[in-house]
């Protein structure tokens, strides 16, 4: 028999693994090796998923029977209840996500970020994961500008101070990468490349936004 406790417990175990699948940057953030080479793709079918992803979550997690105030598995709930809340918020109501130019250019380039600082460049899978999000992040700034139709004129004014720090961080990284993988330097400049490439473009698309 499952216990309220137990249907809590793989409840949250399921709705991180489904947010790491969908948010791989997220994953390695939580310092699962498996999603590092992986970067989201996030369009508007991705809203799409985490809406849903949070409604079922929520749904689920009211189907749980409540347990007891003042015990360690009601501060569980309540704490679980509130991230649930909270990204439902800023997704449904506050929604950024259409209007802050800023933030696929920031989070692309903290994925790159946290590979290089928080693995080992000496390991080949650390630089095969590092290519792989460098030759993704061009198909992730398309899908983002795909939603963003609600520019502000702050987050516009920060994005366009923050690509070129972008920019600046993947030539060094690839040049670091290559220093430390000789055998995968061409690789490693070629994927560099794109992705400064799709910085430069994000940059042009993002002076030519109508801002409120």
């Amino acid at each position: 028999m499952v216990t309220p406790r137990n249907a809590f417990d793989q409840l949250v175990d399921r709705y991180y693994r489904d947010w790491w699948r969908l948010s791989p940057a997220a994953g390695s953030r939580a310092g699962l090796y498996e999603f590092d080479s992986e970067l989201e793709i996030p369009g508007i079918d991705w809203i799409e998923q985490r809406r849903r992803q949070l409604a079922q979550a929520g749904a689920a997690l009211r189907s749980i029977e409540v347990p007891p105030s003042g015990t360690l598995a009601a501060l569980d709930r309540r704490t679980f209840e509130s991230h649930l809340s909270v990204a439902e918020l800023r997704f449904n109501q506050l929604q950024h996500w259409r209007q802050d130019p800023s933030g696929p250019v920031t989070e692309s380039v903290d994925a790159l970020f946290e590979l290089v600082m928080r693995r080992d460049l000496a390991k080949e899978e650390t630089a095969h994961a590092i290519i792989s999000r460098l030759e993704k992040l061009p198909a992730n700034l398309h899908a983002a500008r795909d939603r963003i139709d609600d520019p502000i004129a702050l987050w516009n004014a920060v994005a366009k101070q923050t690509v070129p720090g972008g920019i600046e961080f993947v030539r060094d990284a690839a040049r670091e990468l290559s220093a430390r993988h000789p055998h995968r330097s061409a690789r490693v400049e070629s994927a560099a490349a794109l992705a400064c490439t799709a910085l430069e473009e994000y940059g042009h698309w993002v002076h030519s936004l109508q801002e409120r």
